[in-house]
């Protein structure tokens, strides 16, 4: 188990790294589980570990608290939620303030890790062979002011869960105000390690069901509400 554990430490501090690396990248903020995460990547003595900014949770993130975060801490500023094993891509020089000042956000497509990149070989969602299928895995905003309640209460759940960008989406658009796009084809997300979807079972689902269709919001009852095709910005 440790050698799991270790594995999934390194492959983190990879992600982080890479992101970190990426130059309109100004800080990396950290929500984790336990103080040992800060310790851990703190005592590797990165180049670059001023990028940093860790806040310990206790338990494991929800988005409610990932959003909470950015309403306390980010307001004014260009911000990105994204799942831990996905890193910034190229293109975010694009990003026009203006267009997410209107209230726009971002829910970004992953793509695949490079050919050449040694890591495991895993679709590329937002790759000229696929059509349009979800695998929303960042969110990319603006917040000129808190976000309300309405919306934090609604999506205090985890994000591994099956059809959570569904319900992200939903009260996004209907209680928040903001229209969601995804131009995943211009702002590059990359997925970084395997993906083994047979060996997930049901750590994906609330008692076997998708947590979209358990609150009634899958893409049958709520069409565009819950879905956000390959877009420009």
């Amino acid at each position: 188990m440790r050698g799991k554990v270790l594995n999934k430490e390194l492959r983190n501090v990879q992600v982080i790294l890479t992101s970190m690396l990426y130059v309109l990248v100004e800080k990396v903020h950290i929500l984790s589980e336990s103080e040992h995460h800060a310790s851990y990547v703190k005592s590797l003595n990165l180049s670059m570990a001023g990028k940093l900014v860790f806040q310990t949770l206790g338990r494991r993130v929800r988005y409610k608290d990932s959003f909470l975060y950015a309403s306390m801490n980010l307001i004014g500023k260009n911000g990105m939620i994204m799942n831990a094993d996905c890193y910034v891509g190229k293109g975010f020089e694009h990003l026009d303030n203006n267009i997410l000042r209107k209230k726009t956000m971002y829910s970004l497509t992953r793509h695949g890790p490079p050919a050449k990149s040694g890591l495991c070989s895993v679709p590329d969602m937002c790759g000229p062979n696929y059509p349009y299928q979800g695998s929303h895995d960042a969110w990319v905003f603006r917040l000129l002011s808190p976000l309300p309640d309405e919306v934090l209460d609604h999506i205090d759940y985890m994000p591994h869960l099956g059809g959570i960008e569904q319900v992200l989406m939903f009260y996004f658009r209907t209680s928040g105000g903001f229209t969601i796009k995804n131009p995943c084809k211009i702002l590059h997300i990359v997925h970084y390690h395997c993906l083994r979807t047979s060996k997930l079972g049901d750590y994906q689902s609330v008692d076997g069901i998708r947590i979209d269709h358990r609150l009634g919001l899958g893409v049958g009852s709520k069409g565009n509400l819950v879905l956000a095709g390959f877009s420009d910005l």
